[in-house]
């Protein structure tokens, strides 16, 4: 019986001789496996380490192909030769593309939104706008300048 406390004395768990004999003759013994259920589960468990080391592998061997292939990528790029330089205009200046309205050496996105603020905001742009050579200065001579500045060859419009 349970004191006050709630706690409880040894007495109190004693599960009484024909249950205690009962358990005891549950678990006194290990069951016996049948060897070839031991090799079955032994091979199951050398297959998954087997598979799980492959993975591991592959994942080692991948990051280090990346880290590679980056680490050419960056060796290449601080040594490659610098572009060359643009063709001399009037008095030793760089010629100038015809779309590089800033006139800072380069067509950029910033010559397309100088032609874009020009379009809408002057009635009539002048005619050396007309990049596309249609005959009118528009959004379709923004958008020339636009794809100018992002071409991959960096070439100017012809």
């Amino acid at each position: 019986m349970p004191d006050h406390n709630n706690s409880f004395r040894d007495e109190d768990l004693d599960a009484g001789p024909p249950l205690t004999g009962e358990l005891k003759s549950l678990y006194s013994a290990a069951p016996e496996v049948p060897p070839e259920v031991d090799r079955a589960i032994l091979s199951a468990a050398r297959r998954e380490l087997r598979r799980r080391r492959t993975r591991v592998l592959v994942f080692r061997w991948s990051t280090a192909a990346v880290a590679a292939a980056a680490s050419i990528f960056i060796v290449v790029s601080l040594f490659r030769t610098p572009a060359p330089a643009p063709a001399a205009g009037s008095h030793g200046q760089p010629a100038l593309a015809r779309e590089d309205l800033d006139r800072n050496g380069r067509v950029d996105i910033l010559d397309a939104f100088a032609l874009a603020r020009r379009v809408e905001t002057s009635p009539k742009p002048e005619k050396e706008y007309d990049m596309n050579g249609d005959g009118a200065v528009d959004r379709r001579d923004v958008d020339a300048i636009a794809l100018a500045a992002v071409s991959l060859e960096g070439k100017a419009l012809q």
